[in-house]
Formats: C-alpha cells, sequence, structure tokens
C-alpha cells in the first residue's frame, strides 16, 4: 500500500473515530448517528481522493500564494459543500423536532468544509516540506560539484608549477651527479605517484601530506644541498587530520623560494605541527624578509588560501607574518575534523570510499620520541636529516 493511501485511509479513519467519540461522550450516538458518521467520512475520503488528480495537473504544490489559495478555496467548497448534499438523506432522520432542517444541513455543511480544510493543509504541508528537503539536497549537491570543480582547477595549476621546477632542477643535475640525478628521480616518481592519489579526494590525511613532504624536501635538498636544512615537528595524535592536498608542501615551497633560495648561506625550515583548544596549528618558518609583491600576491600562499576556504569555508585562516628581523612565519589554523570523518560524511552523499583516505606510514618506528611542550609525545626529525 502506498504512503497516499495509508495517509487517506488512516486520516479518515481517524476523523470516524474522533466523532464517534464525542457523540458517546455526549450520549447522542444512535445506528443513524453512527451509520451518517460513517457515510460522511466515506465522501470525504472519495471526495479528496477524486479532487486529487486536478491537483496534481495543475501542479498546485508549485503556485504561489496568491494562485494557490483561491483554488484551494474553491476546492473546499466544492467538496464540502458536495458532502453536504449527498449526506442529506441521513440528515433528516435525525433532526430534531422542532429544528430548522436548512440550519441543520448548513452546520453540517460548515463541519464538512472544516474537515476538508484540514486534509489541505495537511497536503500540502507534507508536500511543501518534500519540496523544501529536495531543493535543499539540489542545492548541496550543486555546492558540492562547484567546489570539487573549483579544488580540481587549483590542482591542476599547483602540480605543473612543482613539476617544471623539479625537471628544471634535474637537467642540470644529470650532467653534474647522475647518482644524485637517480635519486631525485626517485622521489619525484614517489611525489608524483601520491599526487595521482589525490585525484579522487578533496582531503588527505596528515600522514599521506606528510609523505608527500618527505619525498619534496629529500628532493629540494639534492638541489640545495647543503644550503637547506630542515627541522619537523608533528604531533603523532594529529596523523589523522584532515587537510587539503598539497597544503604543507605548497607552504614549503614557498618557504623556500622566497627564504632558502635568496640566501647565499641558506638557512632552517622548520615544520611544527601541534594542537590547541581542539585546533590544529601548523607552523612553517624560514629565513628571510616579507617585501611586497607589485601587487601580486605568492601563487602558492594564493592556492593554500583557496583550498582552506573550499574545505573549511571560515573556519580556518592563514597567515604570512615576519615575526622576527630575520624570520617569517606562516601560520596556518585548522578546525580538528578526522579525515576518515569526513569522508564518512561525504560518502553519505556521493558515496565516496572511506578506505581512501588510508595512506602510507611516514614517521618510522626507529625515529626518537619525546615529549612535546604540551605533554604529549611528538616526533621530531633531526636539522639536516630528510624527515
Amino acid at each position: 500500500m502506498s504512503l497516499y493511501w495509508k495517509c487517506q485511509i488512516g486520516g479518515w479513519t481517524a476523523m470516524t473515530l474522533w466523532s464517534l467519540g464525542i457523540s458517546t461522550a455526549l450520549g447522542t450516538l444512535t445506528l443513524e448517528g453512527f451509520l451518517a458518521i460513517v457515510w460522511v467520512s466515506g465522501l470525504g475520503l472519495l471526495g479528496t481522493h477524486l479532487f486529487r488528480p486536478i491537483m496534481r495537473r495543475g501542479e498546485w504544490t508549485r503556485l504561489p500564494p496568491a494562485r494557490l489559495i483561491p483554488r484551494v478555496a474553491l476546492g473546499i467548497f466544492v467538496i464540502g459543500t458536495s458532502m453536504g448534499i449527498l449526506s442529506i438523506p441521513f440528515i433528516l432522520p435525525r433532526i430534531p423536532d422542532g429544528a430548522s432542517p436548512f440550519q441543520f444541513i448548513i452546520s453540517n455543511t460548515v463541519g464538512s468544509w472544516f474537515a476538508i480544510l484540514g486534509w489541505m493543509l495537511l497536503y500540502f504541508s507534507y508536500h511543501f516540506r518534500t519540496q523544501t528537503r529536495e531543493a535543499r539536497q539540489k542545492e548541496w549537491e550543486l555546492r558540492v560539484a562547484m567546489r570539487e570543480n573549483e579544488l580540481r582547477t587549483l590542482r591542476a595549476q599547483l602540480n605543473p608549477h612543482f613539476l617544471f621546477n623539479s625537471l628544471n632542477n634535474l637537467r642540470g643535475l644529470i650532467s653534474e651527479c647522475p647518482e644524485r640525478a637517480q635519486d631525485a628521480v626517485t622521489h619525484l616518481a614517489a611525489l608524483l605517484r601520491y599526487t595521482l592519489h589525490l585525484s579522487q579526494s578533496p582531503t588527505v590525511t596528515l600522514e599521506q601530506e606528510l609523505d608527500g613532504v618527505r619525498n619534496y624536501l629529500a628532493l629540494e635538498k639534492i638541489r640545495f644541498e647543503e644550503r637547506l636544512r630542515d627541522e619537523v615537528e608533528v604531533d603523532p595524535n594529529l596523523l589523522d587530520q584532515a587537510v587539503p592536498p598539497m597544503l604543507l608542501q605548497n607552504l614549503l615551497e614557498n618557504a623556500l623560494k622566497h627564504g632558502i633560495a635568496r640566501r647565499r648561506d641558506g638557512g632552517v625550515v622548520s615544520l611544527r605541527i601541534t594542537e590547541a583548544d581542539g585546533r590544529v596549528m601548523v607552523r612553517v618558518t624560514n629565513p628571510g624578509r616579507l617585501v611586497e609583491h607589485d601587487g601580486r600576491e605568492r601563487v602558492g600562499l594564493t592556492n593554500a588560501r583557496e583550498q582552506l576556504r573550499l574545505l573549511f569555508d571560515e573556519d580556518a585562516h592563514l597567515e604570512l607574518r615576519q615575526e622576527t628581523e630575520g624570520t617569517v612565519v606562516c601560520h596556518v589554523e585548522l578546525p580538528r575534523r578526522r579525515a576518515a570523518e569526513v569522508l564518512s560524511a561525504r560518502g553519505r552523499a556521493d558515496e565516496v570510499d572511506p578506505d581512501v583516505s588510508v595512506g602510507p606510514a611516514l614517521l618510522q618506528d626507529s625515529l626518537p620520541a619525546r615529549k612535546s611542550s604540551r605533554g604529549r609525545p611528538s616526533r621530531t626529525l633531526k636539522p639536516g636529516a630528510p624527515p
């Protein structure tokens, strides 16, 4: 049985029982009265069912109020009046002596109008609620599609940019040091494999992202040699944190390009990821000074800000500032969201496989563990060593 017929039968049966209950309470219930109540309810069910195709063909549920209300009023009048007229044979025998038959019939017809009004209110309330829910679902699906399209566009801008820089570095290494060139190819292949893995996911785990960072920094160390020293400290409790793909690599690339590459003696690039008050703090520091860029913002930071906006709305922010005379800091603050939870929520809408968030391990068991300043164990990579 369809939902429509369940509601029809259930609704008019409830009205019948309610009328019988009132008559019983007043002590006026008779066999004729019982038959009259059942007859009126049957007429209501039949009348609303026959009127329903008219409303569906006219798409009344999509009409504006100014056009809908007159139609509903007419429908109530027609169905209710028809019920009143067809009930006259059952009404006349029940008219008390001395009472006006006309008033009794009008009273019964008005009662029918109110019954149909209640039916109309329930009918349109259900359909308006269903349409609102469907419109909201379509709106969210459209927003998700638009955001995923924007993320793909950003990724298409980012990957060719990094690939060009890496291949340019390899060109010089091939003749100067073939062994280093082979190592560079190995790290580049691993990094490209990681980026290909991102094509179906708008978020990755922090562990996956750090694995990409390891290959990226190893590749850049071949380029900068002893000029580049790095310090990476990550709270292991945050390895399941959801982050935008290539976010950390973006920040580190900016630090190397505008910090290490411009200094003859290079310097230390530091990456520190901690948690405070339910928020994830990402801090990247590099030597150097902030300078004006004739109105143009750095491409890497522009992409990073846009990724954060698309994935976390206004709940995440990125700030680049001059912390000391010779130190530039890029600070990113994210909401604490586990990647599995993010993918699970998306899976309910577009059936994304949550296993896509599971990535290769990054921090090796041989790395020394120490207590962080907040009392949680963390892994620290020594300066100058590959992360």
